[in-house]
């Protein structure tokens, strides 16, 4: 990602949001019937590379956040899709939490909520999914075995005031799950 000043007219900042990994070099394990050697041999055949891109992106209000969702098309050990939240952190972006596969269907939508700190992802698995930060003190010494890690996945948090803007995180965890009809949320 790349930002970019259209009042200086000059290139202000950017992220390597997501890795080339290199598909052939990891290990092949299983049997030949196994999808996963195929799909190993087939990435490596194919040039060795599986190259995720970022389909979404937002900007919290006050810059300091940052939401992607990657997807990778013939991606190793089937994980497709990946949200990513980052920090602005002493003028760098810093990965506070990673979670692989939040939803099912293709993603639709990525907001942050304009005052609190809560992020929203919305997708054709016609769900929407809440996701709200995390005081850093919480995650270091928390004692609610429900409550994410950094760089975990959707495990729900018990009912507590969501965070200002400006506070201190230590991670994201998912809220709430939501659909309407079954219907794609959009």
């Amino acid at each position: 990602l790349q930002w970019w000043s259209p009042a200086t007219d000059a290139h202000v900042a950017s992220l390597a949001a997501t890795p080339s990994n290199l598909s052939g070099s990891l290990p092949a394990f299983g049997s030949q019937r196994d999808s996963r050697i195929r799909s190993y041999r087939g990435t490596a055949a194919a040039g060795g590379t599986s190259a995720p891109r970022v389909t979404h992106a937002a900007l919290s209000p006050d810059g300091m956040l940052l939401a992607t969702f990657e997807v990778r098309a013939n991606a190793e050990l089937r994980q497709h899709t990946c949200l990513k939240l980052w920090a602005l952190r002493d003028g760098a972006w810093t990965l506070v939490t990673r979670v692989p596969q939040p939803h099912a269907g293709t993603l639709t939508a990525l907001a942050f909520h304009p005052n609190l700190l809560l992020a929203l992802t919305a997708a054709h698995d016609a769900k929407f999914k809440l996701w709200e930060a995390v005081p850093a003190a919480r995650m270091a010494g928390g004692t609610d075995g429900r409550l994410a890690v950094p760089h975990g996945g959707a495990a729900p948090t018990p009912h507590v005031p969501p965070l200002r803007a400006g506070a201190e995180i230590g991670g994201w965890s998912c809220r709430s799950v939501g659909f309407y009809r079954q219907s794609a949320a959009v």
